[in-house]
């Protein structure tokens, strides 16, 4: 519950820690995706098309990820990479994509431009 009421401290939502809104974290992850698109579109002059994050099954739902409309494109192999190669871990994750431009889908199929 205090980590989540820090997180909202983060977004600029103030909550009591024994009160929190049904929501929250909807709420903490759309602030989040508003900035991290604002931030990678100053850094590198191009917008952001999708964000991605991992849930471990064994230890969540990702719950707050489906509840904020996040598409759940299934599991992982169960490998990570540590430096230039990949070693298998056998903790296959949930993979969660968002959508951060309506036209995504479209844009990263397309066939990469002529440099």
């Amino acid at each position: 519950m205090i980590a989540i009421a820090s997180q909202l401290a983060k977004a600029g939502i103030t909550v009591k820690v024994d009160v929190l809104e049904w929501g929250a974290y909807s709420k903490v992850l759309a602030a989040n995706l508003r900035r991290l698109g604002a931030d990678w579109q100053a850094r590198y002059g191009h917008p952001l098309l999708l964000a991605e994050t991992f849930v471990d099954p064994t230890r969540f739902r990702g719950t707050s990820y489906r509840a904020a409309n996040w598409v759940c494109l299934g599991p992982t192999r169960g490998a990570g990479k540590r430096g230039n190669r990949y070693h298998r871990h056998g903790v296959p994750k949930l993979v969660f994509v968002y959508p951060l431009h309506p036209r995504a889908r479209e844009r990263l199929a397309a066939p990469a431009a002529p440099r």
